[in-house]
C-alpha cells in the first residue's frame, strides 16, 4: 500500500455533519489538512458528502449549508481539480484567482497555497484529487523522459471544449459508479482491466492536457481580481 493510499480511507463515504469542526476533520481526513472557517452568521455550518478512492484519485461530492473558506496551504502530494456541479466558488492558487463554474473548473498543482476563499452555500462541487506520482510518470511515459519537476497546469479547464468536457464526463461517471450498486467505479469496455487502463491514463493525464483556455474562463480570472475580497462577480 502506497503513502497516498494510507492516507485515505479506502471505503466510500456517505454522509452529513452538522458542525465545523466534524467538517473540518472529514475534509482533512479525506483530502487535506486545512483551515475551514464560515463566512456566515449562521451558528451551524453542516457539510454533505459522498466521496471514495479509486486507483490514484479520490473523488468526492461537497456542499456546505453556510459560506464557507478553506486553506489548504500547498497539496504537496496530490494535483487537484474542482469541478463545480452548481453555484460558483472564488479560489486562488499560486497568487492567481478565478471563479470556478459549471462551465470552467479550477485546477491546483502541488506547489503553492490553496484557497478557495468564498465557496457559496448549497453550491455542490465534485472534487478530484490525483496523486502526483501517478500523473507525473503518465505524462513521463507520454512523452518519453522523466519530469524533473511538478507540472505547471493552467489554472482553469474550460468544460464546454472537447477535451475539457470529455475529462469531467468520465470524472462524473466515475464518481457516480462509487456510490452505485452494482456498477463499475470506471469505464469497463470489453477486454477487462487491459482495455480499462487507457480510459484510467486518460483521466490521470487529462487536466495537463488543456493549457490554453478559452476567453471566459480568462475572463472568469480578470473579474475574480476585481471583485476582491473572496466577493464574487453578480
Amino acid at each position: 500500500m502506497t503513502q497516498f493510499e494510507q492516507a485515505v480511507p479506502g471505503e466510500v463515504v456517505d454522509t452529513a455533519v452538522g458542525d465545523i469542526d466534524a467538517a473540518r476533520e472529514v475534509g482533512g481526513r479525506l483530502f487535506y489538512p486545512q483551515e475551514l472557517t464560515s463566512l456566515d452568521r449562521a451558528p451551524v455550518v453542516s457539510m454533505s458528502v459522498r466521496a471514495g478512492r479509486i486507483g490514484p484519485f479520490v473523488l468526492g461530492e461537497l456542499s456546505y449549508s453556510s459560506t464557507v473558506r478553506i486553506d489548504c496551504g500547498d497539496l504537496s502530494t496530490s494535483y487537484h481539480v474542482n469541478v463545480p456541479l452548481s453555484g460558483r466558488i472564488a479560489t486562488s492558487h499560486r497568487g492567481q484567482e478565478a471563479v470556478a463554474t459549471p462551465d470552467c473548473a479550477a485546477v491546483y498543482g502541488p506547489v503553492g497555497r490553496t484557497v478557495l476563499s468564498r465557496w457559496e452555500a448549497g453550491a455542490r462541487q465534485l472534487c478530484v484529487k490525483i496523486d502526483k506520482r501517478a500523473l507525473e510518470s503518465t505524462l513521463a511515459e507520454r512523452i518519453g523522459r522523466e519530469l524533473t519537476r511538478p507540472v505547471r497546469l493552467a489554472p482553469t479547464l474550460d468544460l464546454r471544449s472537447g477535451a475539457g468536457r470529455s475529462w469531467s464526463g468520465l470524472a462524473r461517471m466515475v464518481s457516480e459508479g462509487l456510490h452505485t450498486p452494482g456498477q463499475p467505479p470506471s469505464p469497463a469496455p470489453r477486454g477487462g482491466a487491459a482495455a480499462r487502463e487507457p480510459a484510467r491514463r486518460a483521466a490521470v493525464r487529462g487536466p495537463a492536457r488543456v493549457q490554453r483556455q478559452p476567453r471566459r474562463c480568462h475572463s472568469e480570472l480578470r473579474v475574480s481580481r476585481r471583485a476582491g475580497g473572496g466577493r464574487l462577480p453578480p
